[in-house]
């Protein structure tokens, strides 16, 4: 299981940073409201905490929660069909929708929904969770509850990474720690993801590459690209296939467009070969084959030999 995963907080207490939102939320839970936004940069805990407050609502009746990825479920159709089961009881204390990427939403569907947001059964919950509050409608901004999430100070991320180093039994000099909390603009989930690659690197001279070659802007689809390009090792790169919320052709055209720059801009031969190599794999469309086509492109890329980690 991925880092980020695997030591994703449980609980409020759990949360890094966010102190101020937290203790507000904390003192709302036994009146909760019933829609709330949660807005912030990536990799901040907007999920994370409203899938919290969720499990907390809901008497950890797993059944009642939905999470929602907007960028995905856009039409009309899913507000009516979320109207149609808020009819129904939860099966424990409390129905709830956590709607992912909300600002994905067209504006019909969110104009759709602003009905649902005013008139919520009073066992029902909705969580909005968005990286730009300024793509929903005004109207639906003041229908909830909106908490606004801050990056991650330096102090915050160099304590959770080395709390995972920890727990991982991994001793990485503080710092290549600190090196990675400086330029991950406060994302704790691009934190996770460098730190990952660099408990695999097998010595101090590799992990201060990976972390002064590591590309800080890449989004989480990029990710892919740069396991297959350092690290393609199999499981890594699965784990990330199976957590990825992208369509299949965006994300082999993100693949594309990390190696195309890795290509261009590094002048490490083996490196352009290696992204070179990729490219090629990644050329054609996978309209058709979907997911599928690329998980057995990214299998083979893993199973070819002469990638960087040959010996």
């Amino acid at each position: 299981m991925e880092l980020y995963k695997k030591y994703r907080p449980k609980t409020l207490k759990e949360i890094v940073g966010q102190t101020q939102t937290i203790t507000t939320i904390q003192k709302l839970l036994h009146n909760y409201p019933h829609c709330t936004l949660l807005s912030g940069p990536t990799g901040v805990g907007k999920t994370t905490i409203a899938r919290i407050i969720a499990n907390h609502l809901a008497g950890n009746s797993e059944f009642d929660i939905q999470e929602i990825n907007c960028a995905e479920v856009r039409g009309i159709d899913s507000v009516r069909e979320m109207i149609k089961q808020t009819k129904y009881l939860p099966f424990g204390q409390a129905k709830i929708w956590i709607l992912d990427e909300v600002m994905q939403l067209p504006k019909t569907t969110q104009q759709a929904m602003l009905k649902l947001l005013e008139d919520t059964p009073a066992y029902v919950y909705f969580f909005l969770c968005t990286t730009d509050v300024s793509s929903l409608l005004p109207t639906i901004r003041t229908r909830c509850n909106s908490f606004q999430l801050s990056a991650l100070s330096h102090i915050d991320l160099c304590s959770l990474l080395k709390r995972t180093c920890n727990a991982e039994n991994a001793k990485i000099s503080k710092d290549i720690l600190s090196i990675i909390a400086k330029n991950c603009d406060g994302s704790a989930r691009q934190a996770m993801q460098i730190l990952e690659l660099v408990i695999l690197a097998e010595d101090d001279n590799e992990r201060m590459r990976i972390v002064n070659e590591y590309d800080y802007k890449i989004d989480t689809e990029e990710f892919l690209g740069y396991l297959l390009l350092y690290k393609p090792e199999w499981i890594k790169v699965a784990q990330t296939l199976s957590a990825t919320k992208q369509e299949p052709e965006g994300l082999r055209r993100a693949v594309l467009g990390f190696c195309n720059k890795i290509l261009i801009t590094n002048a490490n031969k083996n490196i352009q070969k290696r992204a070179a190599s990729i490219i090629n794999a990644f050329e054609m469309d996978v309209f058709s084959s979907g997911l599928a086509g690329i998980s057995l492109k990214c299998f083979e890329l893993c199973h070819t030999k002469g990638g960087l980690n040959e010996k």
